[in-house]
C-alpha cells in the first residue's frame, strides 16, 4: 500500500493493520491515529512524524510501544497525545517542547514513576495515567489546575 500521491491528506487512521503503507508522503497531516498495529517500528513512526511537525493530534494506541519515538517530543503543535495501552514503563523524556499539549493519555502502560516536568507545560490540563504501576499518588502544583486520572494504580500507603 502506498500513500505517496495524497500530499494534501490531513488525517490518517490505521486500525488493526498487519502491514503499514510503505510510504506516507505528506507534510500536511494534522491527525494521526494508529490502533492495534502490533509490530509498529519506531523508525517508521519517526519518519512519518518528522515529515508532519504540525500535527495537533497523535494517537498511537495498543501498538506494543516500549519507548516514545523521539520525533514525538518535537511536536510543538500537538494538543492531544494518546499513548495508551502500550508497554511504556518510563516517562524519562523531555516533554517541554510540547508547548501546545493539553491532554496526555498514558493509560494501561507499565509506568511506575511520574515525570513532573509535564506540569511545566503551559497548556496542559489533563493527564490520564489509569492502570499503570504508580506507587504513589500524583498531585499537581497548587498553582496549576490539572486533572489527573490515576485510577487503578497500586498505590503504596
Amino acid at each position: 500500500m502506498n500513500l505517496e500521491n495524497l500530499t494534501e491528506l490531513q488525517s490518517i487512521y490505521l486500525d488493526s493493520f498487519t502491514s503499514l503503507p510503505s510510504s506516507i508522503n505528506t507534510t500536511s497531516l494534522e491527525s494521526i491515529l494508529i490502533n492495534k498495529v502490533y509490530d509498529l517500528d519506531t523508525n517508521y513512526l519517526n519518519s512519518i512524524i518528522g515529515n508532519n511537525m504540525l500535527l495537533t493530534e497523535l494517537s498511537i494506541e495498543n501498538c506494543n510501544l516500549k519507548s516514545i519515538p523521539t520525533n514525538i517530543l518535537k511536536l510543538e503543535s500537538v494538543s492531544l497525545l494518546n499513548l495508551s495501552e502500550n508497554k511504556l514503563n518510563s516517562l524519562e523524556y523531555d516533554f517541554l517542547k510540547l508547548k501546545s499539549l493539553q491532554t496526555l493519555f498514558l493509560d494501561n502502560n507499565y509506568i511506575s514513576e511520574f515525570n513532573y516536568n509535564l506540569f511545566d507545560l503551559p497548556e496542559i490540563i489533563q493527564v490520564n495515567l489509569k492502570f499503570n504501576n504508580l506507587n504513589s499518588e500524583i498531585s499537581p502544583p497548587n498553582d496549576k489546575r490539572i486533572i489527573i486520572n490515576q485510577e487503578g494504580n497500586p498505590f503504596e500507603d
